[in-house]
């Protein structure tokens, strides 16, 4: 703030709001950012801002406003920046599943890979793992997997010292691999700590969380969703606090536990009435059926699995997450 420089008061101001997005501290990046964008003259720091101000936004903010901000904002770089375009795009997949939108975020990551054709293996990586994970939950779900499988063995190939790219673990543990998943999503969670980078933690942690409840280790699960919980309470992850909490729901549901199950699928489903609509598919619409049919009521589970099944044929949403997958009709 005290740079008497205006682009290089902007400049550290985006770095500035990074970190704070790294250490967990959403809201202090969003008025960081907020400022550079007032003061910004530089168009091509306009668009790492507002890419920035987008990737925050996904996981803390309503899903369609986050995956609105960044395909608008990739088409005004689309012509001088076609890769930083692609990687913009790339980020918009996962919110636009969020907002309960399979059939845009499909067409979001192909035009993210259209555009990463011949501009790096990294972009092309990334548009391509996207693409994947929006296929298995649009229904689209052999091709989806040959997607993810493929950017995993490439992966496999790298030196050690490459990271493969963080949402990996997840897109393996939603094609159902969930040995590899669970190495992938752990070495990332064991990094997060290290470098004390909480951003990804809880994400990385829920979707830990789903590997252990589909292998039967359940124990692990819960303290995973429990610490995800908390963490994403505490920094502002709103879109990972409501996933947190229906898949914490959904094994409450599954233990019998009728009182915690109830009030988390009640936050689950407030946060996902406000943030989008994919948050509740994940888990927290089949948890209040789950406990009915556990507690030998089978005629109160209709309800609320009927509920979940109109919004998946709404949406179009495949339900890859969970064994057997679901595909639309």
């Amino acid at each position: 703030m005290l740079s008497s420089d205006c682009d290089r008061r902007v400049e550290r101001l985006l770095g500035a709001a990074q970190c704070a997005h790294l250490a967990g501290h959403v809201h202090a990046a969003l008025d960081q950012l907020g400022t550079a964008l007032e003061a910004v003259s530089v168009p091509s720091l306009r668009i790492e801002l507002e890419h920035a101000r987008g990737r925050i936004a996904a996981r803390s903010g309503e899903a369609a406003r986050a995956r609105d901000w960044l395909t608008a904002t990739a088409a005004r770089c689309e012509h001088d920046d076609r890769a930083k375009a692609a990687e913009i795009l790339a980020d918009a997949v996962l919110p636009s599943l969020r907002a309960g939108s399979p059939a845009d975020a499909v067409r979001i990551a192909r035009r993210s890979k259209r555009l990463a054709r011949g501009r790096g293996h990294r972009i092309e990586l990334v548009s391509t793992l996207m693409l994947g994970v929006a296929l298995l939950f649009s229904g689209d779900h052999d091709d989806g997997v040959a997607l993810i499988e493929h950017i995993d063995a490439d992966a496999s190939k790298q030196s050690p010292g490459d990271k493969p790219h963080p949402h990996l673990g997840a897109a393996l543990a939603a094609a159902g691999r969930h040995e590899r998943a669970r190495e992938l999503l752990a070495g990332s969670i064991a990094e997060a700590r290290n470098a004390g980078a909480v951003d990804m933690l809880p994400y990385a942690l829920v979707r830990l969380a789903g590997v252990e409840l589909d292998t039967g280790r359940w124990r692990v699960a819960a303290a995973a969703l429990t610490e995800a919980v908390q963490l994403a309470e505490e920094t502002g992850g709103s879109a990972d606090h409501g996933l947190a909490l229906g898949t914490l729901a959904w094994l409450e549901a599954a233990r019998g536990d009728a009182e915690g199950c109830r009030a988390h699928v009640e936050e689950a489903l407030e946060l996902a009435g406000r943030l989008g609509a994919g948050s509740r598919l994940d888990r927290a619409a089949a948890a209040l059926g789950l406990l009915e049919l556990g507690c030998g009521r089978p005629e109160r589970a209709i309800a609320p699995l009927e509920e979940a099944w109109r919004l998946q044929q709404e949406t179009g949403w495949s339900d890859a997450a969970l064994t057997p997958h679901h595909f639309p009709t």
